[in-house]
């Protein structure tokens, strides 16, 4: 692990640590006071979040990937914590389903000004918001398209600020909530076709596009055959109509050459196949990445391997 790698694990660690609200006070006094103005009032309200490896984003609260940047400086700590030790300088990370940019954000500082990173937001809010927060970084480009499994112009469901990280071609991932959708038409892209176009050589991509997993996939087959990156696939079953299974998504990837990976406290281990699946990220690649060393995270915080923030018990949905 290099030295820049091993402190901003190190960083994450100590962010973990501050599970306490004294100790996330103290971090963020005007983070957690804006926080709570926002959960009392119910507006919605733009914020500066300050992450754990000393990075700034815009947010907006009471937005659930805002608000546990807010609280605790990191969101999926477990994609956090593999990213780190996974991306490396020179490197090319796909962020499909980017929203605000925080997987974004951390990237273009793991791959440095010699790498790249593309930001792929279909809502244009959002996309607008994830440009500001990937200014600083000339590396980094933000496509305002949804990753698809062809070119086509979407409809697309906008579920408003606050559950802007549901948003989607189908029904929002929310359980026991009534939200109203905004329709938007939005274009749309195989993967292949901008990678190919673009020259891209791609190491890694974070897949997270709400229910749209598998046309994703779908779009990525012959850069998956071509180059192999890594890829980190949210699962999680909400027996949405029309929305396959996450075995069924993980499958089509195995299928292709690709082994599973959970990410655990001790490190990167194979993934034993399930029918049914709890919100998280698996990681798929073509080559045994057991064998990378992971430096153990302390279980706190938002659940591993999820956006679950404790105080709220509220699933994370795309960062």
């Amino acid at each position: 692990m290099l030295a820049s790698q091993e402190q901003l694990v190190q960083q994450l660690q100590a962010a973990a640590g501050q599970t306490a609200r004294f100790q996330r006070f103290r971090r963020n006094p005007a983070g957690v006071a804006q926080l709570k103005l926002a959960l009392s009032l119910g507006v919605v309200r733009e914020v500066t979040l300050h992450t754990f490896a000393g990075q700034t984003l815009r947010g907006v609260l009471p937005e659930i990937v805002s608000t546990t940047i807010c609280r605790f400086g990191y969101f999926e700590p477990d994609l956090t914590r593999a990213l780190i030790c996974l991306l490396r300088p020179g490197g090319t990370f796909l962020d499909v389903g980017a929203h605000i940019g925080y997987f974004s954000v951390l990237a273009s500082r793991l791959v440095g000004p010699q790498g790249r990173v593309v930001a792929f937001e279909p809502t244009p809010r959002t996309a607008a918001l994830t440009r500001r927060n990937l200014a600083p970084y000339p590396q980094a480009r933000v496509v305002g398209m949804a990753a698809w499994n062809r070119r086509e112009t979407l409809t697309f469901n906008d579920f408003g600020w606050a559950h802007s990280a549901y948003n989607s071609f189908t029904a929002p991932r929310l359980s026991g909530q009534a939200v109203t959708a905004t329709p938007l038409t939005v274009p749309a892209t195989d993967l292949d076709s901008y990678i190919e176009e673009n020259g891209l050589i791609p190491s890694l991509i974070k897949i997270d596009a709400e229910s749209a997993e598998m046309q994703v996939l779908q779009g990525l087959e012959r850069t998956m055959a071509r180059h192999g990156p890594i890829l980190s696939i949210e699962v999680g079953d909400k027996d949405i109509a029309g929305v396959p299974s996450s075995a069924a998504i993980l499958g089509h990837a195995i299928a292709r050459g690709y082994a599973a990976f959970d990410v655990t406290a001790s490190g990167l281990h194979p993934h034993v196949p399930r029918q049914q699946y709890r919100t998280g990220n698996i990681l798929l690649a073509r080559t045994d990445l057991s064998a990378v060393r992971l430096a153990p995270l302390a279980a706190s915080g938002p659940r591993a391997g999820t956006g679950m923030d404790p105080d709220t018990e509220q699933h994370g949905g795309r960062a």
